[in-house]
């Protein structure tokens, strides 16, 4: 909640330009996701590392380790479930407890 405070903001920014890795979590009231996004999501391809766990979905949208991101995160199609599907069909297997 400290980003509420203008003066604390403009440091984080700061901080965060100057960073490679950036860590969060616990990130749920939405005008604090709102001011995290529009600081890390323009310096993210320039990170090594973006992880934020457990938040909500818009900041942890922005992780990023390597290739891995959770840019589709809550979005319908990813390789997780088509995986899941498709193994489903060509055997009938499933991951859940029956």
């Amino acid at each position: 909640e400290e980003l509420r405070n203008e003066e604390v903001f403009e440091q984080f920014k700061k901080d965060v330009a100057d960073a490679n890795v950036f860590i969060g979590s616990l990130i749920f009231i939405q005008e604090l996701a709102e001011k995290v996004t529009e600081v890390v999501q323009p310096l993210r391809d320039d990170l090594d590392a973006v992880l934020i766990f457990p938040s909500m979905p818009e900041v942890m949208r922005l992780n990023k380790v390597g290739q891995f991101t959770m840019k589709n995160l809550g979005q319908s199609k990813s390789v997780v479930s088509d995986f899941m599907k498709k193994k489903k069909q060509e055997d009938g297997s499933s991951f859940e407890e029956g």
